[in-house]
């Protein structure tokens, strides 16, 4: 069998630190974007406000459809070779974190 590819590890470590960063934003932002969601539901002046911080919470997700393409392109590059139990894990474990912030993504009030 052959050998991974030579950029395994640094394209994991890229797509790692990508989901890292969405999930470091996600908290604040979700607070932001509910905190103006629930003044719009006591001011309906304030919905414009609400529209826009929904809109920078759902940006934050956006680069995570990339990542999850990655994955997949990652993924194919690997198997079959040797090494690719280990790399096809740390591809599962990164698509179920993947998974936990798209449930995030939908979870703010109407």
């Amino acid at each position: 069998r052959q050998p991974l590819p030579a950029d395994v590890q640094a394209r994991l470590t890229n797509i790692v630190g990508i989901i890292a960063g969405v999930e470091a934003k996600v908290p604040a932002q979700a607070r932001t974007a509910t905190a103006a969601i629930n003044a719009a539901r006591r001011d309906a002046a304030r919905s414009g406000d609400a529209e826009v911080e929904r809109s920078r919470y759902e940006a934050l997700f956006m680069p995570l459809s990339i990542e999850d393409r990655q994955l997949e392109v990652l993924s194919d590059d690997v198997v079959g070779r040797d090494g690719a139990d280990a790399v096809l894990a740390q591809i599962a474990d990164l698509r179920a974190r993947l998974a936990a912030l798209d449930k995030q993504r939908t979870a703010l009030p109407e």
